[in-house]
């Protein structure tokens, strides 16, 4: 890929995506490229980049999954959930509705988490109060996976055993690899394809709490503020903001409290 064309790709994702590509990340989309480029025996960088994403919405999709990055974990920042009860603890005094965004919810495992989360402290708790949980992301493969809800033994290896019986199916195939999401979680949860670059984001209610974390590192300054912009109006006041560890609301003016570095409260 020349100099030339790598340029006008990065400027092509990032006006469609938000998604910063610098010169960095050259070899890595290469790559990429090539592969998907080989299924549809194509050859040149500019044909695909610049004809056929643009002639086809699926080949449009399909380069959304080649150009995202969807690494994510189960019971990912365990400080943040530990949080979460602590609100909840203090609010199911006067409140029995709780509304939760995954913002880049990725395959889905942070979403599961947080239906873990509440269904342990329900138990905890001995008290009954209901969730919903959106989860958004721009793939809509990942988003397919999130919904099926099945993950490689890999992936849920850390997981405590008694958490695994009671949340996750093994397969009657003895010789799978793979677990399953519990279908009685399935009910507390949705998912929606979401690009943040969107004007409206169509999400019709405001939520108790937004984990928008490890998204914003691939915007530009001036699209990380107003990406967060929006997702603050879709919080409640009095609501509560999530950051990956390596994000900040620093010199963004938004009506927030910090409670600790990853954690913020609206207050208007």
């Amino acid at each position: 890929m020349s100099t030339e064309t790598f340029a006008k790709a990065s400027k092509l994702i990032e006006s469609r995506l938000g998604i910063k590509m610098p010169d960095t990340k050259k070899v890595l989309l290469e790559s990429r490229l090539q592969k998907r480029m080989r299924v549809l025996n194509i050859n040149s960088f500019e044909e695909y980049l610049f004809n056929t994403i643009a002639r086809s919405k699926d080949e449009f999709q399909a380069f959304i999954d080649i150009v995202t990055t969807n690494k994510t974990d189960f019971f990912r920042e365990p400080l943040h959930y530990d949080y979460l009860k602590q609100v909840i603890k203090k609010e199911i005094e006067h409140k029995n509705v709780f509304n939760l965004w995954s913002a880049g919810c990725s395959s889905g495992e942070e979403v599961y988490t947080l239906c873990i989360i509440l269904e342990e402290l329900k138990i905890e708790l001995n008290k009954k109060f209901s969730y919903k949980i959106l989860g958004t992301d721009i793939s809509k493969s990942v988003l397919q996976k999130a919904e099926k809800g099945i993950y490689h033994q890999s992936l849920v290896k850390g997981i405590d055993p008694l958490i695994l019986n009671r949340y996750f199916l093994k397969s009657k195939n003895s010789s799978s690899d793979y677990v399953k999401i519990k279908p009685e979680l399935s009910k507390y949860v949705s998912f929606k394809q979401l690009n943040f670059l969107d004007i409206d984001y169509k999400i019709p209610y405001k939520f108790d709490f937004i984990f928008y974390r490890n998204v914003g590192i691939y915007f530009n300054v001036a699209l990380q503020q107003k990406v967060a912009e929006k997702i603050t109006g879709n919080l409640r006041k009095g609501g509560y903001l999530f950051l990956g560890h390596s994000e900040s609301l620093m010199n963004m003016k938004l009506p927030y409290q910090q409670i600790k570095p990853t954690f913020y409260k609206k207050t208007d």
